[in-house]
């Protein structure tokens, strides 16, 4: 099953309502901080995944070492990924992780 692009901005924009709410009833503590950094790192991880497993198949082990090593590649990768709209994707190379 793939989402398309209203469906994916929906979830996000859920989980974030739905977190900044979780918040707002909540003291500040540490460990909810850090399970909340941890929900971003994952979902950082996903995206750059991705972005990866859209480029060309002669490309990708460079551009993965590159996500992984320059902070500037991933932020170029992550912003091109939310960018996409995913209903442009053939169903051939569309993201087996969903």
């Amino acid at each position: 099953m793939s989402l398309n692009s209203i469906q994916m901005n929906y979830i996000v924009a859920k989980s974030a309502k739905d977190l900044m709410l979780e918040r707002s009833k909540k003291k500040y503590d540490h460990e909810y901080a850090s399970n909340t950094w941890n929900a971003f790192k994952v979902a950082e991880k996903e995206l750059v995944e991705f972005g990866v497993a859209l480029a060309p198949e002669d490309i990708r082990e460079t551009l993965a070492h590159g996500v992984n090593t320059y902070f500037s590649q991933r932020d170029k990768l992550i912003n091109l990924v939310l960018r996409l709209d995913v209903n442009t994707i053939p169903e051939s190379v569309k993201f087996s992780g969903f």
